[in-house]
């Protein structure tokens, strides 16, 4: 959209998902850094690192991230997408890589929201200790964590835990071609299980 919705039912995040980060130009960032000056706009993202395209847009993806960063400020949290390879289960080396960018352009009062996050348990660690305002958003892929994964959502504070269905990705089980925002309790379900909680029905 290029007009803002004149409403405050819903809140809106500024953003460029990193697999656009090779056709983004100088007059889309001017338009993003007004964008964020407005009342309206809650939180800059998503933005992030995403390296399931071919590596040779990796380095403009992490140009564009520490540019992008330079627009963050405390009052408004970013929201990040970071995915590694295809092959990899907990993308720990995007984990990593995101976090010595973020750490190089944000204070560490800095609000943070890793989107779907499915890292280890020592990014969990890692991320609290730099950014102490980061909160964990996980969507149906914790169906599908391992032990690591699973014991990291556990060491994620239930203060900082945020649920998501990513619609309308994330079709788990494959089976279901398009996911929905109605999947939201399910995903509330299955990661109040995993992570010990007790729901207050």
């Amino acid at each position: 959209p290029q007009v803002l919705p004149d409403t405050s039912i819903w809140k809106i995040a500024i953003g460029l998902h990193p697999k656009a980060a090779p056709y983004f130009n100088n007059d889309q960032f001017m338009a993003m850094q007004e964008a964020l000056t407005d009342m309206r706009v809650s939180a800059l993202g998503e933005i992030g690192l995403d390296r399931t395209v071919n590596p040779i847009h990796w380095m403009s993806q992490e140009k564009i991230l520490d540019k992008l960063l330079g627009l963050a400020s405390p009052n408004k949290p970013v929201i990040l997408h970071l995915r590694g390879q295809a092959t990899e289960t907990m993308s720990d080396a995007v984990y990593t890589r995101a976090l010595e960018i973020v750490q190089n352009k944000c204070e560490p009062e800095q609000k943070i929201h890793l989107h779907c996050f499915h890292g280890s348990a020592r990014q969990v660690e890692t991320w609290r200790r730099a950014f102490p305002n980061t909160y964990f958003s996980f969507s149906l892929k914790v169906k599908n964590f391992h032990e690591d994964q699973i014991m990291a959502a556990r060491n994620v504070p239930n203060h900082r835990i945020l649920i998501e269905t990513d619609s309308p990705y994330c079709t788990i089980p494959s089976d279901i071609r398009i996911n929905n925002p109605r999947r939201i309790g399910q995903v509330a379900m299955i990661t109040i299980t995993l992570h010990g909680m007790k729901s207050s029905g």
